[in-house]
């Protein structure tokens, strides 16, 4: 509207600038409801995908780690088996 006037002077009276102002801070409250809402949205999606491809999965997971941990460990001692070597230092 304002654009249309031609000159670039805003042509309303202090009521339609009103009426104009109120209207726009509508559509931002709307706006803005329809964000938070698309946010919240997303998040709980992304929580939901998490829980199914990510959390339900822990409990396989930490047994297998569980029964590795011994065998593993004993291995990072042992050279001929990929272990490292240390040497411990006394005094």
């Amino acid at each position: 509207m304002w654009a249309a006037s031609g000159d670039g002077t805003i042509k309303m009276t202090d009521s339609q600038m009103k009426t104009e102002a109120l209207f726009l801070k509508g559509r931002l409250a709307n706006l803005e409801k329809a964000l938070e809402k698309l946010v919240e949205d997303i998040l709980q999606e992304m929580q939901q995908t998490l829980s199914e491809n990510i959390f339900e999965n822990f409990d396989n997971a930490i047994q297998q780690f569980v029964n590795e941990a011994t065998s593993t460990a004993t291995r990072w001692g042992d050279k001929n088996s990929g272990g490292f070597y240390c040497k411990l230092s006394t005094g």
